[in-house]
């Protein structure tokens, strides 16, 4: 699905398309690392709607109608174990950089199926850019991402072991 620049300010589609109770943007730009030049702002809006009636479902033969699931818990790992101490650790070493963790993390992955049936935390350690626009038509991957992110796995998997006990 693609929305137009002026109909994704505006919303107005993505509304009419998902039937959406309430939606919510939240975008940046300005700088050269954000997709957009314009200066944006985060904003919200909401919108109560009736489901379309039998009339309107008979006028337009193409209306879909989605159902959105529960999908997954979102997964959550201590920053203090020692498996994250080492990979925060490692990748921190590689890169020269400070290293953003995040304890959580989003339910789609679905992380928590191997945390719950293994009973052990699961590390995420994702590589691309922040503005990939994963999972669309128009998905990308930096180079630079792409080539820090070979060292970066290079290093953790032969130095993790090392640094798992380390103080």
């Amino acid at each position: 699905m693609a929305i137009s620049w002026r109909d994704h300010i505006s919303g107005r589609n993505a509304r009419r398309l998902t039937g959406a109770r309430a939606v919510v943007f939240a975008t940046r730009g300005g700088s050269p690392w954000h997709s957009s030049p314009w200066p944006s702002w985060p904003r919200s809006r909401r919108r109560l709607r009736p489901r379309p009636s039998l009339d309107a479902r008979r006028a337009h033969p193409r209306l879909v109608r989605l159902d959105w699931g529960a999908g997954y818990p979102a997964a959550r790992t201590s920053m203090d174990l020692p498996v994250s101490r080492a990979l925060v650790r490692a990748v921190s070493e590689t890169t020269g950089a400070p290293v953003i963790r995040l304890p959580t993390l989003g339910g789609s992955v679905g992380m928590e199926v191997f945390t719950r049936v293994l009973d052990r935390p699961v590390v995420g350690l994702p590589i691309v850019n922040h503005d990939n626009n994963q999972h669309a038509a128009d998905e990308n991957l930096r180079l630079r991402n792409l080539w820090d992110g070979i060292e970066v796995f290079a290093a953790v998997m032969t130095r993790l072991g090392e640094l798992w006990d380390a103080p």
